[in-house]
């Protein structure tokens, strides 16, 4: 929070700032698709129409009890991807809601162990990620998680995140993940929106969000809306329209890797001069570090651009200058484990 509010503070004054890019190289973005099965179990077959054969890999969210009713159909998803619980902690109407309560941490714990035994057992994987039936969660379920061993919680949550926050319980890092799209029960059921073409452009109007956003795109369908046959074409469709807005489509095991690696690395700057920037790089982890890019915003517009180093052998890692002449990216191919690397920015003002 302190850097994010040091960033925000920085930019509204015309001073500097810096940070990791959120994703990949060549990515501005990304999408996980959540297929949910629910009423009418058989259609997520038809999810079949959005996936391709080099596809990363899905989690199905399944009732424990739908799983015991559908063991085939269970065994069957399980080999195109992992499975997830969705499982009733309590329910709340909003966040203020005084008057209902979730269940206590005893009673989340014992549900959390059946589901993720039941649907262990069904399935031949291990559970690893919760979906709350009713969207909410308290630090009952977080600790709930830690002790049974989950590591995804994927919530039905509004907050002002549009990318994925980890939190830390008994040691254990547990990747949350709310919601930062419109689904299929607003689309499809609210809206009532049953033309494919309409169905799509809304979904594409949150992708176009989600892009300028620079976040992630929770892409959650369920059997009886969006994955009816009359209707799953439109998986697809929005699939590659993201893809082809360079979105990084990718899963929930990819997503944890990166973003643990990501939040790894740490980038402090300081303005020493109206020309200079100093900007430190540091891998405090045991791992090496790989791919990151690294976004310094002057703020103003510069020029005649150099990248230098006050300690002898640093390397200096390519960079780039964009084409508005306010952004400078570094292309981090490798980090050392604690490893440092303290490089000077100098620059003309274009308007000075």
């Amino acid at each position: 929070f302190e850097r994010l509010f040091n960033n925000s503070v920085n930019w509204l004054i015309y001073q500097p700032t810096a940070f990791i890019k959120d994703w990949p190289p060549s990515y501005d973005a990304a999408m996980i698709i959540i297929p949910t099965v629910k009423e009418q179990p058989g259609n997520i077959y038809y999810l079949n129409y959005g996936l391709k054969r080099n596809q990363a890999p899905v989690t199905f969210f399944v009732d424990p009890i739908l799983a015991k009713q559908n063991p085939g159909l269970v065994k069957s998803i399980s080999k195109k991807g992992n499975i997830g619980a969705i499982v009733d902690i309590g329910f709340l109407e909003s966040p203020e809601d005084t008057i209902n309560k979730l269940f206590s941490k005893e009673v989340q714990i014992s549900t959390l162990k059946y589901a993720a035994d039941t649907l262990g057992k069904v399935a031949g994987k291990t559970v690893k990620a919760l979906m709350p039936l009713n969207g909410y969660y308290d630090d009952n379920t977080l600790q709930s998680m830690s002790q049974l061993n989950y590591e995804f919680l994927v919530t039905d949550s509004l907050t002002d995140r549009s990318v994925p926050e980890i939190r830390i319980r008994n040691n254990k890092p547990i990747m949350i993940i709310t919601k930062t799209a419109r689904d299929d029960y607003e689309v499809v059921r609210n809206y009532g929106l049953v033309n494919t073409e309409y169905q799509r452009y809304t979904y594409e109007e949150d992708v176009d969000r989600v892009l300028f956003e620079g976040g992630l795109y929770v892409f959650k369908v369920h059997t009886e809306y969006q994955l009816q046959p009359q209707y799953s074409s439109v998986i697809k469709d929005v699939i590659n329209y993201a893809r082809s807005k360079k979105m990084w489509i990718t899963s929930l095991r990819e997503l944890q890797s990166w973003w643990i690696h990501r939040l790894g690395v740490e980038v402090r700057y300081e303005v020493r001069s109206k020309r200079r920037i100093a900007v430190e790089l540091n891998n405090p982890r045991d791992e090496k570090a790989y791919d990151l890019i690294i976004q310094v915003n002057f703020n103003k517009r510069v020029r005649n651009v150099s990248v230098s180093s006050d300690i002898i052998n640093t390397k200096i890692p390519k960079y780039k200058l964009d084409s508005d002449s306010k952004t400078i990216y570094f292309y981090l191919d490798k980090m050392e484990p604690h490893e440092t690397r303290s490089l000077l920015i100098d620059f003309d003002n274009v308007d000075s």
